[in-house]
């Protein structure tokens, strides 16, 4: 009876989830999200789509792992041509080394926390009306487009994409201006929801 009467209420609040597969999330009072405060008259959220932990997490980590193979093989093809054992020439390898991966890995640490909070305090949104993008923590940026206006959705997949299921997708609008949202997971199935929504703006639904 519990559980028939919150589905009951959810229901009769409006809550849709997405035909293409994303839910959206219910928040309410102080920690309502963003793009639910934004929301117009009569609008709802129809998809909740994601950014890809892999595109965000992944390319930081294989940057960085690349970066510590290429100077160690670096330093490896430098010391195998030196003609002689130097102290001075390998003490000076060995630390430039050493100061090599310190730079790597405070760029990585400082990358890797970028990512983090942008993947955490990133927003996007389909509603019956608009698509809508928030990005930022202190200095938030908003986009917002009607969906009526959207005349293209250009998803541009990398190989690493292709296997994770992510790839950068790209709003096109009247007069193509262009606005690129970068590593979201899932981009057919936003392709596809948008797709839906601006034939349903289109025809009166």
């Amino acid at each position: 009876m519990r559980a028939a009467n919150l589905a009951a209420g959810v229901l009769g609040r409006g809550v849709n989830i997405g035909a293409q597969g994303f839910a959206p999330r219910l928040s309410r009072g102080p920690h309502m999200s963003y793009v639910s405060r934004v929301l117009l008259p009569q609008e709802r959220i129809e998809a909740r789509p994601k950014l890809s932990r892999m595109a965000q997490y992944g390319a930081p980590i294989i940057e960085f792992l690349a970066s510590i193979l290429m100077w160690s093989i670096a330093r490896e093809a430098i010391l195998a041509f030196l003609p002689e054992p130097d102290p001075t020439l390998q003490a000076v390898l060995k630390w430039g080394y050493l100061g090599g991966l310190a730079i790597f890995t405070v760029r990585f640490i400082w990358r890797f926390i970028v990512r983090v909070s942008r993947l955490w305090f990133h927003e996007i949104a389909v509603t019956n009306q608009r698509f809508m993008e928030k990005t930022g923590v202190l200095n938030v940026s908003f986009y917002s487009t009607d969906l009526e206006k959207i005349v293209r959705v250009a998803i541009d997949q990398p190989l690493l994409g292709r296997f994770f299921d992510y790839a950068d997708v790209t709003i096109v609008t009247v007069g193509e201006v262009s606005h690129k949202t970068q590593g979201v997971a899932q981009p057919i199935a936003l392709q596809q929801a948008l797709h839906a929504r601006m034939s349903a703006v289109r025809s009166g639904g």
